[in-house]
């Protein structure tokens, strides 16, 4: 079965991330002619979709990994800076000098 694809959308997600049409195809193990019909307008196969949609998933799966590190981190330098702020608070001169 054949459906139509949001083309202009399709295409804009690809060149947002600077990828060539051959990138995303094989990214997708879609042909570049089928990512250039469904750029085009042309109605597109449900596997050629479902493989887009794939790489979509993939793509924005490793965003939200990175965003999570990256959260921990701060999360954990945070707590850090903090519990150095309090001893500071509790006695100035105990504390040595830190190098980073």
């Amino acid at each position: 079965m054949q459906y139509d694809a949001d083309a202009a959308k399709i295409k804009r997600w690809r060149e947002e991330r600077h990828w060539s049409q051959e990138h995303l195809a094989e990214l997708a193990g879609i042909g570049v002619r089928t990512v250039q019909r469904i750029e085009t307008g042309d109605k597109a196969s449900g596997d050629s979709l479902k493989a887009l949609a794939a790489v979509a998933l993939a793509f924005f799966s490793r965003i939200i990994v990175s965003a999570s590190v990256f959260a921990s981190t701060v999360s954990a330098m945070t707590s850090t800076l903090n519990a150095a702020a309090s001893a500071f608070r509790e006695s100035p001169d105990a504390l040595s000098p830190v190098s980073i």
